[in-house]
C-alpha cells in the first residue's frame, strides 16, 4: 500500500510540472522565451544581490572589476592615509640635497667649542702646543685658556663628521623617531655632560688621584658609555662612538708625528703612553659621540634635513 501511495505522489508531482511547463510555453509561446525569462529572473536577483553588497559595504562597482579588486584596492589607498608617519618612511626620509643645511651649524660649533675643551686639557697639563699660540682671555685680564690658530678648523671639521654622519647613519641603520628628533634640553644637558667628562679627564689627571694608566682609561671609559646610554641608546649612536673614538686618537698620532719628521711639532703630550698620545684620550672621543651626535639631529630637523616640511616632532 505504501508502495501505492509513493507511486501516486510521483505521478502527481510529474503532472504538476508538465502542467507548470505547458503553461510557461504557452505564456510566452515558445521554448526560447521561457529560457528569457528564466535568465531575466536570475538577473533581477544577481543586480538584487549587488545592490545589497553594495550598500552594505560601500563599494562600487566598476566595470572591468570584480568585488574583489575594488576591495582590494580601497583596502590599500585607505592603509596608505592611514598609516603614522615613521622616522624611515617616505615622508620622513633625508633630504640628501639639503645635507649641505648642516655644515656650517655643526663646523661653528665644533669650532667654538672644541678649543674650550681643549684649553681645559692645557690648563691641565695634559698638553701644550707648540706651533701658531693663541692666547685666549679678556681684554686687559689674566689667560682664560690658550690654543692654536689651526686647532678651531679641526674641531669644525670633526664637528662636521660626528653630526652628518651620525644623521645619516641613522637614516642608514633605521634609528627610532624618539632619537632621532631629540629636544633642546636633551642636545644641551649632552653638550654639558660632555664639557663635564672633559674636564673631569684633565682635573683627575693633574691631580693625579687615578694616575694616567688603566684606572683613569677604565673611569673615563665608564663615563663615556654612561653618556651614550643616556642621551642615545642606537646602533647609529654607538657606531658613531666607536669610529670617533678609533678615528681622533689616529689623527692625533699623525699629526704628532708627522709635524715632528717636519721639525715644526705643532703640539705635545707631557706623558704620553701610546704613539705620542695619552690612552685616556679614547674614551674622551667616545663620549663626544652622543653629545654631538644630538646636536646634528637637532639641527636636521630644525634645517629641513627630513622630507616632512616641519621636521620630526620633539620628545
Amino acid at each position: 500500500m505504501l508502495r501505492g501511495l509513493a507511486l501516486l505522489y510521483f505521478i502527481g508531482e510529474t503532472e504538476s510540472g508538465r502542467a507548470s511547463a505547458v503553461s510557461s510555453f504557452q505564456n510566452h509561446g515558445s521554448i526560447p522565451a521561457v529560457a528569457r525569462s528564466t535568465r531575466r529572473g536570475r538577473e533581477r536577483q544577481t543586480h538584487g544581490t549587488v545592490q545589497l553588497i553594495s550598500k552594505e559595504k560601500r563599494f562600487e562597482i566598476q566595470r572591468g572589476k570584480s568585488p574583489f579588486q575594488s576591495l582590494l584596492e580601497r583596502g590599500a589607498k585607505e592603509s596608505e592615509t592611514d598609516s603614522p608617519q615613521s622616522g624611515f618612511g617616505p615622508d620622513a626620509e633625508l633630504k640628501v640635497e639639503n645635507l649641505w643645511r648642516l655644515l656650517f651649524p655643526l663646523a661653528l660649533s665644533g669650532a667654538l667649542l672644541g678649543p674650550v675643551l681643549d684649553g681645559s686639557h692645557g690648563n691641565f697639563n695634559v698638553l701644550h702646543y707648540d706651533r701658531f699660540v693663541v692666547p685666549v682671555g679678556l681684554p686687559e685680564g689674566p689667560k682664560l685658556f690658550e690654543t692654536a690658530l689651526w686647532v678651531p678648523p679641526l674641531f669644525g671639521l670633526a664637528g662636521i663628521i660626528i653630526g652628518l654622519g651620525t644623521v645619516v647613519l641613522d637614516s642608514v641603520l633605521k634609528s627610532p623617531d624618539d632619537a632621532r628628533r631629540p629636544g633642546n634640553l636633551k642636545v644641551l644637558s649632552g653638550v654639558l655632560l660632555y664639557c663635564a667628562q672633559y674636564v673631569v679627564s684633565g682635573f683627575l689627571f693633574s691631580a693625579g688621584v687615578m694616575g694616567s694608566g688603566p684606572a683613569l682609561f677604565l673611569l673615563l671609559s665608564v663615563l663615556g658609555f654612561g653618556l651614550w646610554y643616556a642621551l642615545d641608546r642606537t646602533v647609529a649612536g654607538i657606531c658613531m662612538s666607536l669610529l670617533t673614538s678609533v678615528c681622533g686618537p689616529l689623527i692625533e698620532v699623525g699629526l704628532i708625528s708627522l709635524s715632528e719628521k717636519a721639525g715644526a711639532p705643532l703640539y705635545h703630550y707631557t706623558q704620553p703612553d701610546i704613539a705620542g698620545v695619552s690612552s685616556w684620550i679614547i674614551p674622551v672621543y667616545f663620549g663626544g659621540g652622543p653629545a654631538v651626535g644630538n646636536l646634528g639631529r637637532l639641527f636636521a630637523n630644525r634645517l629641513g634635513v627630513y622630507k616632512l616640511d616641519d621636521g620630526l616632532r620633539e620628545c
